[in-house]
């Protein structure tokens, strides 16, 4: 199936294009309404990535005035709240590009987000640090255990980008990882997996038989690319393979499955959502 393998590689290549050209965009645009039109006129497929970019952007700009109260973030948060979500992602790009210590925002973000913040700032480690964040497995010194997590979520997504939608690139650039990592690695990969689309079936069942004991995690992140594709109104029929071989369930299932939600706590969710999944 190498023409859907190219597919997702060039999804990436355009998410890439658009979160440097939103970037740009937003460093040119300083009047949140007017950014907020400009994004729009993108592609709804893949439009959360341009709030991404936009977020980091508003958000270097704050740590250029050393202001760490984060108020262009938090306005454009206000402006924008239904790609919280992105919003925080990109938040957290922001603070491995500056290197900035949690503790010197945490104050700015709800703590029920921070999941969030982390899994950008793992995504953009993963991305631009490999060196450290993937050949050494090294994470940053302020990086607590119970945020380990969501750093190690958007660590996970970049590696499915970096092994170019391989399947057996990726299981060999997880592998090394300690154990106990694993599970959110995995996790990431389904949720960049569901997000960037692009593979056929073969390629879905071989990534789901070398997920091994990870299946799970791997079935949880497209469960929650998914709802995030049902909520911005973008799921196709990519989305939907995806969930038929990874979860084992059509699109009907894995939405009542996620609608019985008891919980708030990201990661109480996501485990919830591995307790239900099949097999």
């Amino acid at each position: 199936g190498n023409g859907l393998m190219q597919k997702a590689v060039a999804n990436m290549a355009l998410i890439q294009q658009l979160f440097q050209s939103s970037a740009i965009t937003a460093s040119e645009t300083a009047d949140d309404a007017t950014l907020t039109a400009l994004l729009e006129q993108n592609d709804k497929i893949f439009i959360s990535i341009t709030y991404e970019a936009s977020a980091m952007e508003r958000a270097l700009l704050d740590f250029n005035a050393n202001d760490f109260a984060l108020p262009h973030w938090r306005a454009f948060l206000q402006h924008a709240p239904e790609h919280s979500t992105q919003i925080h992602i990109g938040l957290g790009w922001a603070i491995a590009k500056r290197r900035i210590a949690l503790e010197q925002v945490e104050a700015a973000i709800e703590p029920q987000q921070l999941p969030r913040v982390l899994d950008g700032t793992g995504y953009c480690e993963g991305t631009f640090k490999q060196r450290i964040a993937v050949k050494d497995m090294k994470t940053p010194d302020w990086l607590s255990d119970n945020l380990r997590r969501g750093y190690d979520q958007g660590l996970g997504r970049s590696l499915w980008y970096t092994a170019k939608a391989e399947p057996e690139t990726l299981t060999n650039l997880i592998t090394p990882f300690a154990e106990e990592r694993k599970q959110d690695l995995w996790r990431g990969a389904g949720i960049a997996l569901a997000y960037v689309g692009g593979c056929d079936e073969e390629t879905l069942r071989q990534l789901k038989t070398l997920s091994g004991l990870f299946a799970a995690d791997l079935a949880v992140g497209v469960t929650l690319a998914t709802l995030s594709r049902k909520a911005a109104n973008t799921i196709n029929a990519e989305t939907e393979l995806t969930c038929q071989v990874i979860c084992d369930a059509d699109l009907a299932s894995v939405f009542s499955v996620a609608e019985q939600k008891t919980v708030v706590d990201y990661f109480e969710w996501v485990d919830e959502l591995k307790g239900r999944q099949r097999g």
